[in-house]
């Protein structure tokens, strides 16, 4: 949107659970109930894509409707 500042952080972890719960390296001032883009991500392939952010915490989030395809091996950016 037009004067919104995008935000990019480095993920850490993604969960092999449903929702799929990303860690991120550092805090992150993400919002729930917005979309955000995970890309990048290897392991649990899954994480990869364009999701509501919710239960929001200074280095986590959740993914609604999300479901883990299996165990993280680090990487990736959510934007």
């Amino acid at each position: 949107m037009e004067g919104e500042v995008q935000i990019t952080k480095w993920i850490s972890n993604a969960t092999n659970a449903s929702q799929i719960v990303i860690t991120t390296t550092g805090k992150n001032n993400f919002t729930n109930g917005k979309t955000i883009t995970i890309r990048g991500g290897t392991g649990n392939a899954d994480a990869n894509g364009s999701f509501i952010k919710a239960n929001k915490t200074p280095f986590t989030f959740e993914l609604v409707a999300s479901t883990g395809s299996g165990a993280d091996t680090g990487g990736g950016l959510a934007v």
